[in-house]
């Protein structure tokens, strides 16, 4: 990627070649009766620019991966839909559908972090629907049984890596601040996130 904040229009053939596609064959809207094929073509100037689009114009069982298809624009209203409609061809070239992943980025050095972590102990607090219990202190209470478990103080402990919560980061019962506070850790790192689906939660 050459990261230019540079671009404009380019003109194209409209040729493309199917890399993927599937069989559509539930009725999900009155205006797409089933079956219909969707399918993603990579332009025939870039293959690795590709388009997700219906093919049209031959039965559903022709559809292939290698297809050679040319574009045919669907007017709807005020907008042109590109569609594609096989040519009669087929790619002599085995397209190429394998994701292109980066390589991962080597480590800054032979130390890593991951090396000297282990899970070494763990806790359980009282569990119950109706404890009225102060929800910190039963963190606490899990925290002071997996540092036992593990046979260490906790002054052995340098840092919190701790379950988000809905307010704020690590722990909805006054974050992780309050955690730190009621163990009287002196954390030199901290890890936490929002508490959200994906990759960004926990």
């Amino acid at each position: 990627m050459c990261r230019s904040r540079s671009s404009a229009p380019t003109a194209v053939s409209g040729r493309a070649t199917v890399v993927g596609y599937t069989v559509n064959q539930h009725q999900w809207h009155p205006d797409f009766p089933p079956p219909y094929v969707i399918a993603v073509v990579a332009l025939a100037e870039d293959p690795n620019v590709r388009l997700t689009t219906n093919v049209i114009g031959c039965d559903i069982g022709d559809v292939h991966i290698g297809l050679d298809v040319q574009v045919h624009f669907e007017h709807l209203e005020s907008v042109w839909l590109p569609l594609f409609e096989p040519t009669g061809a087929t790619s002599t070239v085995e397209p190429d559908v394998t994701p292109k992943l980066p390589p991962p980025r080597a480590p800054l050095g032979d130390e890593r972090f991951e090396h000297r972590a282990v899970l070494a102990g763990v806790g359980r607090s009282a569990l119950g629907r109706r404890l009225i219990v102060n929800p910190l202190s039963l963190t606490v209470d899990a925290c002071l049984a997996a540092v036992a478990d593990a046979g260490l103080e906790l002054s052995d402990i340098d840092g919190l890596s701790t379950y988000p919560g809905a307010v704020g980061m690590g722990m909805s019962e006054g974050g992780v601040a309050a955690v730190e506070e009621a163990l009287r850790l002196h954390p030199t790192w901290i890890n936490g996130g929002g508490d959200i689906p994906g990759p960004e939660g926990h």
